[in-house]
């Protein structure tokens, strides 16, 4: 853990050196919206636009998620800040993702937290319910035109428009595909479409792959996937017609045909079709590499030829020669059945939060806003495989971002086009998240270990799931 004060010069914060912690990548979890229009470049704020503040002090506890930009917070944040805002001083820590999550449930819990949190928006519903974090919904109105530049932040509005969070980087459900493979066995495209009546290309390609090298000494299964449900699972979801939960929050919909249609084709792919490697094909792999290599050992040690997953789930991978692993993106194939959403894309933002206890709102929202709409910060800061994409529309089109992508996939378009269209949504966060998520985990694995069908557990979870949501309105009135 490294901390930093930002009343320093600018050459002496740039010379300093940053703590750096490894972190699981992000999971997460709204409805697709249109980003709003981006604002003239002269919009841009000026340290002589901002309003004058009094002296305060901002503390905050912020995501390392690799070394590779370990020091990119102190010089792109901390220094140009203080320039902004010479009256503000921001007291700051760098951690570990986990290390910080854990940290900061104590500290809230104990009402000592810093005043900036972040960033598994996951727990707003909680941290609302609890009291933890400020309504941020003023500051948005306020600087609707500063801010106007931002994607995501309607995706985390909860029903009455309130907003409680604050996006500073941007992710999307993903198809990730070796081309080294696809050329051994003559394929020339990934598969674009899928659907859970015959499979589509995704289907076709798999087996095709599967069954030409079922006879080698290390057989390649066609597809990977670990069955997402904040990431690829929502994003087929909604391709079919369905979702986890209604729009107002009120009604699961895990009994639907179209829902459970989805789960049972991620079961086929591994148990009917066999093109996908099950939980025991992933441990005995596993047993034949070292525990540091393991994550994603199916893809990322060439045994798998097409992966669906999420941007930056490469921040992760640490295995020799990454960097030339013959791998590319593309968008999350559509649905075969053409639809309002057969196009659409699961996306998920790391998020900012408020904390209710924070002595200087304003001074605290000014740095908020501040790295999720500066270039410098939303290039240097939120790329390197630390947080996804800027949250910036107008950072997409800087070529330092793909000069900076040390790793594959280096495409960045598969991200930007579905976001860009509006066909970008974030996963539905309803009240009591974690806990009711947990059910419909826990029914997947009694149906992948055979305990239950999928369609009885499904309308199991779901049941209990609505028992859980409708006690929880009941108790708030």
């Amino acid at each position: 853990m490294t901390e930093q004060r930002t009343n320093i010069t600018r050459r002496g914060l740039l010379a300093t050196t940053a703590g750096a912690g490894t972190v699981a990548v992000f999971a997460a979890c709204g409805v697709a919206q249109a980003p709003a229009a981006a604002p003239e470049a002269d919009d841009a704020p000026k340290s002589e636009d901002m309003p004058a503040m009094e002296e305060a002090t901002v503390s905050v506890n912020w995501v390392v998620n690799i070394h590779e930009n370990a020091g990119a917070f102190e010089d792109l944040v901390l220094g140009p800040f203080a320039e902004l805002h010479p009256n503000i001083t921001v007291n700051w820590q760098s951690m570990a993702y986990r290390a910080l999550m854990e940290k900061q449930v104590v500290e809230l819990a104990a009402g000592s937290s810093p005043d900036i949190l972040g960033p598994e928006p996951t727990r707003y519903p909680q941290y609302r319910d609890a009291g933890y974090i400020a309504d941020l919904t003023p500051f948005v109105k306020r600087d609707a035109a500063a801010i106007a530049d931002v994607v995501g932040i309607d995706w985390l509005q909860d029903p009455e428009g309130k907003s409680w969070t604050f996006p500073y980087g941007v992710l999307a459900t993903i198809q990730i595909y070796n081309t080294a493979l696809l050329d051994r066995f003559g394929i020339n495209e990934p598969p674009k479409t899928w659907n859970p009546s015959d499979g589509g290309e995704l289907l076709e390609t798999a087996r095709e792959i599967t069954q030409r090298s079922s006879a080698d000494q290390n057989p390649i299964w066609g597809f990977y996937s670990r069955n997402d449900s904040t990431t690829e699972v929502p994003t087929m979801l909604i391709q079919n017609g369905t979702n986890f939960v209604t729009d107002d929050y009120a009604r699961f919909r895990l009994h639907e045909p179209e829902f459970i249609d989805v789960i049972q084709f991620l079961y086929d792919l591994e148990f009917r079709y066999r093109v996908k490697p099950t939980r025991e094909d992933v441990a005995a792999l596993n047993d034949t590499i070292p525990a540091e290599q393991r994550r994603d050992s199916p893809f990322v040690h060439q045994r798998a030829a097409v992966f669906h997953t999420w941007f930056n789930t490469e921040s992760g991978w640490n295995v020799p020669g990454v960097e030339e692993l013959p791998v590319k993106a593309r968008r999350f194939p559509a649905h075969s059945v053409a639809s309002e959403n057969s196009d659409a894309v699961g996306s998920y933002t790391p998020v900012q939060y408020m904390w209710s206890g924070a002595k200087s709102p304003d001074a605290t929202w000014e740095l908020i806003k501040f790295i999720s709409t500066d270039l410098e910060v939303q290039v240097g800061v939120t790329t390197l495989l630390n947080y996804g994409m800027p949250v910036v529309k107008s950072a997409w089109d800087d070529p330092r971002l793909a000069e900076q992508k040390a790793r594959p996939p280096r495409e960045l378009t598969p991200i930007t086009e579905p976001i860009g269209e509006g066909n970008g949504f974030m996963t539905q966060i309803y009240p009591n998240y974690v806990d009711i998520r947990r059910v419909y985990l826990d029914h997947m694995n009694m149906a992948w270990s055979q305990e239950l069908t999928v369609a009885e557990a499904m309308q199991s979870a779901g049941k209990i799931m609505q028992e859980m949501i409708d006690e929880y309105y009941a108790d708030k009135g």
